[in-house]
């Protein structure tokens, strides 16, 4: 889809075929939602090793450091 943008509503579907590049984010007021990636690969292992960087860095990890993780998961993430 392209350049679109979407504002989804609770209750709210968006499928992104694999490998489509895309981003999301939160309103102001942030959001609650369900993400599922099919299929999974190591999807969960990338975010687990992406939350211990912030952990381990003060919440504030560099560019490079995020970019050391994701470099490992190539299957699961690309910087388009």
């Amino acid at each position: 889809r392209g350049e679109q943008e979407f504002t989804l509503q609770v209750g709210d579907e968006l499928v992104v075929p694999a490998g489509t590049p895309h981003q999301m984010w939160a309103a102001d007021e942030g959001a609650v939602m369900v993400w599922r990636t099919t299929p999974a690969l190591r999807t969960g292992e990338m975010f687990c090793a992406l939350w211990e960087v912030a952990r381990d860095n003060d919440w504030e990890p560099d560019l490079m450091q995020l970019f050391g993780v994701i470099s490992e998961y190539g299957e699961e993430f690309c910087l388009c």
